[in-house]
């Protein structure tokens, strides 16, 4: 532990945006299968998750061939997708853009990094795409991802906050957006050189302040959207420090991200001052740790010797230095 820095726990959750998929609630899996096998639904749309890891072989199996369609959208081919009716290319973290919400709350945008063809697209556009064609009164109207923003903390208002993390897409400095590639990024010209010598016009992201080019802002953009580190004389992690208001401090503009849920600091709770019931053994320890003078029956396994031994292991010191 650290120098003058306070003991505490830390919980850990099973994958990158647990902590955001239990805000939006929801129910367990065995309510989908039941659902399904009770006939209250007949379609199953599976986002980006192989159920097979979830449950039991046995019962997914039944569960996805009782659905009479099957509609996945994943990256992965699993065991899953194999059962698919219909199965959309969704983009990896790389390909798409989002939030996620880590173990202590903190909601973080994720930015695209390269553009993608019409046949790959983030989960959210799929969905956006099949809620316009079924004419859904809501999902009709989002045509960007801020739009989506602004629909998820109207349902969910326990994540307002998460359309405030970073910048919007029409952000912009001296009328400039943020490049997503440095300057040495020249050697873009010769990418697409076997295809045609003549370099066509980059991709337009409807969805960040960010170009993919190397044209635009060159100053140091806001924390939450800085896409590389660079400065003259310093390359890459080198260049880290110039982002920060000290060596090994915090961003300049403050680090990006904001935490939906804090700690209470108004007050700390007690530790606990009594011993378990029943038990004799932590008794003995407890008035041990408690005092220097032991009084302990002749039936018992700890002799003052070894209770003194005992409270030498615990750290619990008392001003005298040996025990009566």
């Amino acid at each position: 532990m650290a120098k003058e820095k306070e003991a505490g726990i830390v919980l850990t959750l099973p994958e990158c945006n647990s902590m955001g998929l239990a805000k939006l609630g929801g129910h367990r899996l065995e309510s989908a299968f039941e659902a399904i096998l009770n006939g209250y639904a007949d379609t199953v749309i599976i986002l980006e998750n192989d159920l097979y890891r979830r449950a039991n072989a046995g019962m997914v199996t039944n569960f996805l061939k009782t659905a009479k369609n099957v509609i996945v959208l994943d990256h992965l081919h699993n065991a899953t997708t194999e059962e698919a009716d219909i199965l959309l290319a969704a983009g990896t973290f790389a390909e798409a853009d989002g939030t996620l919400i880590n173990n202590e709350g903190r909601a973080q945008r994720f930015f695209q990094v390269y553009p993608t063809g019409e046949d790959l697209q983030e989960s959210w556009r799929w969905l956006g795409e099949l809620g316009t064609l079924l004419a859904h009164d809501r999902i009709s109207h989002w045509h960007g991802f801020d739009d989506i923003l602004q629909a998820m903390v109207k349902e969910h208002p326990e994540l307002k906050g998460i359309e405030a993390v970073a910048p919007g897409t029409d952000f912009r400095i001296a009328g400039q957006k943020i490049p997503r590639a440095p300057h040495r990024f020249s050697g873009r010209t010769a990418m697409q050189a076997n295809i045609n010598v003549s370099e066509p016009k980059p991709p337009v992201d409807p969805d960040a302040p960010l170009s993919y080019t190397m044209e635009g802002y060159r100053g140091q953009p806001p924390s939450s959207i800085i896409p590389f580190f660079w400065a003259p004389g310093w390359n890459s992690a080198q260049a880290t420090n110039k982002y920060q208001q000290e060596v090994g401090g915090h961003l300049k503009g403050g680090d990006p991200g904001l935490r939906l849920i804090k700690p209470d600091t108004s007050h700390t709770a007690p530790y606990t001052k009594r011993c378990p019931r029943n038990s004799s053994r932590w008794r003995a320890i407890y008035t041990c740790c408690r005092s220097t003078t032991f009084s302990v029956p002749k039936s018992s396994a700890y002799t003052p010797r070894r209770l003194w031994s005992v409270r030498r292991s615990l750290m619990c010191y008392s001003t005298k230095k040996t025990p009566s």
